[in-house]
């Protein structure tokens, strides 16, 4: 089953190539747009506001450039039954190994009442195991503005760069009644 992501998210892109997504605006859903099994996908100029969880969730894709976007004002949530992460990835329902990814020019703003998670690249699969790990990963040239420790968060990958991101701490931003300085985590 594809779980209740697929009905609570704006989009849903699943099992595609060569899709581009660009100049849209997504807000008032759950999540943005959901990225799973899929190949060689743009993720280009879009806004991204207003949302309940996460603004891209992305599973098992192979080929992804997310750049010129604009992330900001997430809805959060009072209470640990629900987070929200601007950009999140995870491993859970596929067997396709996520690479080659790059997150370029974007920019992620949290308001001055919640805070989020901004870029968490996760990948429960390849913990120990790096034959599974997430390969060619680059996030550059981005603005983080957010309350949240989670900054940056690439786990269980190589071949990671990192560079030219401003990390800034919006000390009103919070998650749970607590506020962090965002940090970089690899």
């Amino acid at each position: 089953g594809e779980g209740p992501s697929s009905w609570q998210a704006a989009g849903f892109i699943r099992e595609s190539r060569d899709v581009e997504v660009s100049g849209n605006h997504f807000s008032n859903y759950v999540h943005g747009l959901y990225l799973r099994d899929s190949y060689d996908i743009v993720f280009e100029d879009n806004d991204v506001t207003q949302l309940q969880a996460d603004g891209l969730r992305i599973e098992g894709v192979q080929g992804l450039r997310i750049e010129g976007n604009d992330f900001y004002d997430f809805l959060g949530s009072p209470n640990s039954l629900n987070h929200d992460d601007m950009i999140q990835m995870f491993a859970m329902n596929t067997d396709i190994i996520s690479r080659d990814i790059e997150i370029i020019g974007n920019t992620f703003v949290a308001n001055d009442e919640v805070a989020s998670q901004t870029i968490f690249l996760g990948n429960e699969k390849g913990q120990f195991k790096p034959e599974y790990f997430t390969e060619n990963i680059t996030i550059k040239d981005n603005v983080i503005y957010n309350g949240h420790l989670s900054g940056i968060r690439v786990s269980d990958a190589r071949n990671v760069v990192v560079e030219n991101n401003t990390v800034l701490w919006n000390q009103s931003a919070t998650l749970e009644g607590q506020n962090h300085p965002p940090a970089i985590f690899m």
